[in-house]
Parts: structure tokens; C-alpha cells; sequence
């Protein structure tokens, strides 16, 4: 009796774990950029009514996308192959009325790279079906039954035997043109895109975590290796910056390059927990490789926010009626901050070029309406204020570097931003969702006191962030319409010889004193200045040492001159360094006078002392 009953107990358990969608999608099939999908249920029982919906939005994307406009000819069949009658509610929504022998459904899935009716989704959430690439952002194939998003989705996906599907998901091959995906939810199951394509792969270890980028360049043009290559120092940054070891074991950059034009007429990428999706033109991938290391920096941080730490507005992701956090500065803007950050504290840029990015957030910040809570904005991001949204990149980056400040400034530099977010991921996590009106307190009660008011103030209420006042708490200063001195070439126009492969003086005609003094001519050739050979590749830093000079130190520059009769000879050129005032639009500098408190704080900034 007791074997029977453990029996029934398993016999039980097997019915509740076997409840799953069964997705299979057929790339071999295509025809005019659509292919098929059907869906099997097993394990499920049904009501009378059913909805199957396609989101209305998706996560990362403030706007609204409509997926169900790919769908054409859904149709739904009971255990006998005969067809239910289904009712189209509205664009994502359909009724399947005497659901209750629902076995399957199917229709065919148009991509959204081209069409004028898809031109507001960006590529990198859209999809693409094309005999030579496949990218499936599964929202826009695969939707889910009203209530039931929770269940398990197995995935089959048949594809032309010579391509690679680079994804984040957990597969199995069941040959060499058959495979299956696994996911635990409709949730992670659209979290995880998948790029088919003939195989260009690179990968490496960042500390436990496997990251893997895969290129689809239709001219060539570009590569996995080379662009590994360039992102891979930027990982390993991150990988430090967060402490050695990363909340996820796999991640996935897949890289979409076009040859034309996009739909949208955007290029960009979109974040997910354990990948991220671009689409760029298909140039040389020099011209590339920074704008990819910059957003790769930016979208990689998103394993902390939202992946490890989010609101019940992401946990509990509402794929219809998607409700808005109150936390954008913390989902996009302290990202931001902490992709620039990690570059100047692991030296992938100096300190200079980190002033410069926060003068642009400053200046991109200005074109936005600054009175305006920040959490009002991201609350209203979808309707009310979505030309507020792209200040989250900005204003939002600027919250998190004066939030980061503060707490290193409270703590005498051992304590900082990342530091909270740890805090924050311990409390919370991947499974447990925060209360979005309680977060700032919760903030408050695991670092400092002080960190609620700033909220109050620059956050939730209209105050403009005082930039200079956090900034002083590093030593430094933001300065404008400030008149320095600075070392002068004379005022000449310089340009670039192709011939000679050098620098060449353009223009002579407005020199000043310096200038006159050392006797410059249009046409000179630049041959080296106090005895160092100019080149294109050291011009920059042999001129940056010119203006380090002490004034009226001898200088010395060697030009080649071609006289009346056409012959060019080598011609000494001297003078003395003289300098001229020159007004500063804006910069940020160093306070020669900084404290040892301040002093503590810029060494936990930057990561040095400078």
C-alpha cells in the first residue's frame, strides 16, 4: 500500500512538472521573410476561455512595441486536429473559445527589420528572418497563455545545418539542424535572444563567467576575434570593479551588422540578463571597435541592475500593461556611471578623457527639463515624459557619480556606490523584488543617513544636483568661462601632408608674436621639435611636452622649406616659449589644495592619486 501511494505522490509530481509550452520554429521554411511556429501544451488543463497574448512591451524598451502585429493566421486545434473557433481582441490578444481540448496553436511570425508598420521597434528588440541570419528576440515569436506565463518552455528550433545559434539559453542538440532550448518562464525565456548565423565566435574567462561575442558581418568586414579583442580588457575591468566574481556564469554579446539602412533608422544595443543584442552598420571594424566597447562597458553592468537588483515593477514584469519603476536613475543611470568609472580606475582611459565624459552628461543634461523629479520622469517615461527618457543616460549618470561621492565622502573613501550595490544584492536578489516606494529608505538604513535627503532633494524632488559641491568632495572643480595661459604655436594652422606622411603649416597669415618670432611659412614641412623626430604616431606627445615647457624656454624646430627655385632644403627655426590667455568654455580640474580627507576620497574615485 505504501509503494503504491509514493507511486501516486510521484505520478502527482510529474503532472505539475511536465506542465510546459512545447515551441517548435522551423528557419528552413522560409517564405517572404516569415516562418512557422506551433505551440503544444502538455500537462495543462484549460477553461472555457482562453487568451493568448503576444507583450505589448518589453523589458528595456520604455515604449511600446505591439508584437502581436507579427503574428498572421493563428489558429488553434483540440486532440483531434479539428480547429477552435479563436476571436481577435485586439492587436497582442486572442480568444480561444471551448478551450478546454486546446492541444495546439500555430501561425507564421513576420520579422520586424523591414516593413513601415515596424519602424518604431529598434533592432536590436526587434527580430530579423532572412535566409542568412536569424535574430529571434523570442518576444517577438513566442507569446503565452493569460495567467500562465510561469510555466516552463522547451524550445525547438530547426535551422540550416551550417549556422550557429549564439544564446544565453540552456540547449540541447539534437542534430546538426535540430535543437532545444530550455526555460523556466515566459520571463527568461524572452531574456534570452538567440542570433543564427554561419559561426564567427570568440570567447573568454572572466573570472567564472564564460563571455562568448558572435558577429554576423554579411561584407566580412568585421570579426568576433578583433572585436574580442577590443572588449575583452573593458570585461576584465568589470570583472574587477565587481569584485572577482560576477552573478552569472554565461554572457553572450551578439553583434548584428547591416548593410543598408535600418527600419528604425537607430543602431544601438539592447540589454538582457545574460547577453546583448547590436545592431550596427557593417563597416571596418576599427571604426567600431570603441563605440562597441563603450555600450558593451554600459550594457554588461546590467547584470547588477536590474538582473540582481529590481523592483516588483521588473520582477513581477507585466508583459500588456507593463507598469513603470520609479528607479530609472538607478536601472540606466548608475549603469552608465559605473561603465565610465571602470574605465579610469582599471586605465583603460586617463583622467582626463573621465572629466570629459562627465562635461558631456552635463551638457546632454541641460537639454532636459531639470525642474522635473527624476522619479516622476521614469514613472511617466512611457507617456507623459517620454522625451524626458533619454536623460536617464545623462542627468541619470550624474545622479549615481554624486550619490558615489557622497558615500565616499561620508566614509572617508571606504565605502562606495559599489559597495551598496553588493549590500543591495544581498538583501534582495535575482528571486526577491524591492518595494519601489521603499527603496530610498532602504538605501539610507544600509549606508548613511545623509543618502536620504540627497534623495529627497535631487531625486524625488525638483533641486538641481549641485555638480561643484560633490565634486569638491574629491578636490576638484568644475570650472567656467575661466581664463588660463597656456603655451602657444604661434597661431598657425596645421594640417597633414599625405605625401610626406607629416605635419605641414597651412596657414601663417594671423601668427602672433611667437609665431613671428620663430618665422614660420606656409608649406613648411614639420620635421622635429627641439631635436625629437616628429611622426604620426608620436605627433600628440611630443606637442603635449611642447606645452609642459617652462616660459622662455629655447625652442628649437627643424622644417623642410622649398625656396623660390624650387628646391627644398632643412631650415632651424627658433624662439622662446611665450604663452597667451586662453578662456576655458568648461573643464573640470584638480584643486592643488586638497585635504587628506579629499585626498582619501579621489584615491577611492579613480582608483589613484593624482
Amino acid at each position: 500500500m505504501r509503494d503504491i501511494i509514493i507511486l501516486c505522490l510521484l505520478s502527482f509530481s510529474s503532472s505539475i512538472t511536465a506542465q510546459e509550452y512545447k515551441v517548435t520554429i522551423d528557419l528552413t521554411k522560409v517564405n517572404d521573410d516569415k516562418v512557422p511556429v506551433e505551440i503544444t501544451f502538455e500537462g495543462m488543463s484549460f477553461d472555457t476561455l482562453e487568451e493568448y497574448h503576444m507583450p505589448k512591451m518589453v523589458p528595456g524598451i520604455y515604449s511600446i512595441s505591439d508584437f502581436g502585429r507579427v503574428i498572421e493566421t493563428l489558429y488553434a486545434f483540440d486532440g483531434n486536429g479539428e480547429e477552435m473557433e479563436t476571436i481577435r481582441l485586439d492587436i497582442n490578444r486572442w480568444t480561444i473559445k471551448e478551450a478546454k481540448d486546446l492541444t495546439k496553436i500555430t501561425y507564421w511570425v513576420d520579422d520586424t527589420f523591414d516593413g513601415k508598420e515596424f519602424k518604431n521597434i529598434f533592432e536590436p528588440g526587434g527580430t530579423n528572418i532572412e535566409e542568412d541570419n536569424f535574430l529571434i528576440n523570442n518576444f517577438g515569436f513566442v507569446g503565452y497563455l493569460k495567467g500562465r506565463g510561469k510555466n516552463n518552455y522547451s524550445m525547438r528550433v530547426i535551422h540550416p545545418e551550417e549556422f550557429y545559434g549564439a544564446s544565453p539559453m540552456e540547449r540541447k542538440v539534437i542534430s546538426p539542424n535540430e535543437e532545444v532550448f530550455s526555460a523556466d518562464n515566459y520571463f527568461q525565456l524572452t531574456d534570452s535572444p538567440i542570433m543564427y548565423c554561419l559561426p564567427d565566435t570568440a570567447s573568454v574567462k572572466i573570472g567564472e563567467t564564460t563571455v562568448m561575442v558572435s558577429v554576423y558581418s554579411p561584407s566580412g568586414k568585421s570579426n568576433a576575434e578583433f572585436m574580442m579583442s577590443k572588449i575583452e580588457p573593458t570585461l576584465v575591468a568589470a570583472g574587477e570593479y565587481l569584485g572577482g566574481k560576477l552573478p552569472v556564469t554565461s554572457y553572450v554579446v551578439m553583434i548584428y551588422l547591416h548593410e543598408n539602412h535600418t527600419n528604425s533608422g537607430a543602431m544601438g544595443a539592447l540589454e538582457h540578463s545574460y547577453s546583448t543584442v547590436f545592431s550596427y552598420p557593417d563597416v571596418d571594424s576599427r571604426y567600431l571597435a570603441q563605440s562597441i566597447v563603450d555600450v558593451t562597458s554600459h550594457e554588461f553592468f546590467h547584470i547588477v541592475t536590474p538582473l540582481t537588483i529590481h523592483s516588483e515593477e521588473i520582477g513581477n514584469y507585466n508583459f500588456i500593461e507593463a507598469q513603470m519603476s520609479k528607479h530609472l536613475w538607478l536601472y540606466e543611470g548608475v549603469t552608465e556611471y559605473s561603465s565610465m568609472r571602470v574605465q579610469v580606475m582599471y586605465d583603460l582611459i586617463d583622467t582626463d578623457d573621465f572629466f570629459d565624459l562627465i562635461l558631456t552628461k552635463m551638457n546632454g543634461a541641460s537639454g532636459y527639463n531639470d525642474t522635473l523629479p527624476f522619479t516622476v520622469m521614469s514613472k511617466g517615461a512611457l507617456d507623459v515624459y517620454e522625451r524626458e527618457y533619454p536623460n536617464v543616460y545623462e542627468k541619470g549618470a550624474l545622479i549615481g557619480m554624486c550619490l558615489d561621492l557622497l558615500l565616499l565622502n561620508s566614509s572617508k573613501g571606504d565605502y562606495d556606490i559599489r559597495q551598496l550595490l553588493d549590500d543591495l544584492a544581498d538583501e534582495y536578489g535575482v528571486e526577491r523584488s524591492f518595494k519601489d516606494e521603499e527603496l530610498f529608505d532602504i538605501i539610507a538604513g544600509l549606508s548613511y543617513p545623509e543618502t536620504r535627503e540627497f534623495f529627497r532633494r535631487y531625486v524625488e524632488g525638483p533641486e538641481s544636483l549641485p555638480i561643484n559641491d560633490f565634486l569638491a568632495y574629491a578636490g576638484a572643480s568644475f570650472l567656467k568661462g575661466e581664463v588660463i595661459k597656456i603655451n602657444t604655436l604661434g597661431d598657425i594652422s596645421m594640417g597633414f601632408n599625405s605625401e610626406r606622411q607629416a605635419l605641414m603649416v597651412t596657414d601663417a597669415s594671423g601668427m602672433n608674436k611667437f609665431g613671428n618670432d620663430m618665422g614660420f611659412k606656409a608649406g613648411d614641412i614639420i620635421y622635429s621639435l627641439n631635436d625629437e623626430v616628429i611622426t604620426m604616431d608620436n605627433y600628440r606627445e611630443v606637442f603635449t611636452g611642447f606645452f609642459e615647457m617652462e616660459v622662455n624656454s629655447k625652442v628649437y624646430l627643424e622644417v623642410y622649406r622649398t625656396n623660390k627655385k624650387g628646391n627644398e632644403k632643412m631650415k632651424k627655426l627658433k624662439g622662446r616659449v611665450q604663452q597667451i590667455d586662453e578662456k576655458v568654455g568648461e573643464r573640470i580640474k584638480w584643486n592643488e589644495d586638497a585635504s587628506e580627507n579629499q585626498l582619501k576620497v579621489r584615491e577611492a574615485w579613480i582608483g589613484k592619486v593624482e
